[in-house]
């Protein structure tokens, strides 16, 4: 399952400038949809409307046939003007649509799109996630995250409202900061107790744009991929 979040923004030609410094290629290109192939995952860029914002967020998600997703059977289907799509509603998650992917997909560069999603009920909203096809891969000893991969990295944050927040991860941060500051993005390194993250300013104006280095330190953590 391919993770695609989708940013809406007013500011597409910063964000294309932002991707492609992460080593992303453009797959579509046109002002009101662009989708840019990352190393993991993609993303769209949406122009924002009255209805979405600049500057928020919607998780995606694209598969080569839904006879891959688990449960299908008990989502929502809609075949629209866009294509068919598998909707996805409940109490633990942002809503949110499957959608069948127009081709192969071309990695690009050495940056996972790894965004969160936020909800009061982590554990719960992994399960659905899991259910759906995603593979577990770390959970704080604390439940207040979780995170789980695909084509791509899914974070699961505690938060008070259902939201979702675009995010990356990279194995090393440095040779992402010249080619960020060639951008404009104004990046900066900052060590968190569980090890570094890259921050870059949102182009539209919102709170900072997080790339999480690979944690290698699972201390409070556990690992799970046992689970599968």
């Amino acid at each position: 399952m391919i993770i695609r979040p989708i940013v809406f923004t007013a500011a597409r030609d910063r964000w294309l400038a932002i991707l492609e410094a992460l080593g992303g290629a453009v797959r579509v290109g046109a002002p009101g949809w662009t989708v840019v192939d990352l190393a993991g995952g993609r993303v769209a860029l949406h122009g924002a409307d009255e209805g979405r914002p600049a500057g928020t967020c919607r998780l995606g998600f694209e598969v080569e046939s839904f006879e891959e997703v688990p449960g299908r059977e008990s989502l929502r289907y809609e075949d629209g003007p866009d294509g068919p799509t598998l909707r996805v509603e409940g109490p633990s998650l942002p809503p949110f649509g499957i959608e069948i992917t127009d081709g192969a997909r071309t990695p690009s560069g050495a940056v996972q799109v790894a965004p969160l999603a936020l909800t009061p009920d982590v554990a719960r909203a992994a399960d659905v996630l899991a259910g759906l096809g995603l593979r577990r891969r770390l959970t704080s000893e604390g439940g207040g995250w979780a995170d789980l991969t695909g084509d791509g990295i899914l974070g699961v944050h505690r938060g008070s409202e259902l939201g979702a927040i675009p995010g990356f991860e990279a194995g090393d941060l440095d040779p992402l900061v010249a080619p960020l500051e060639a951008a404009g993005a104004h990046p900066r390194i900052i060590d968190e107790s569980y090890g570094r993250t890259l921050q870059f300013d949102d182009p539209d104006g919102g709170e900072a744009i997080w790339i999480n280095e690979t944690q290698t330190d699972l201390y409070g953590y556990r690992s799970e991929a046992a689970r599968g």
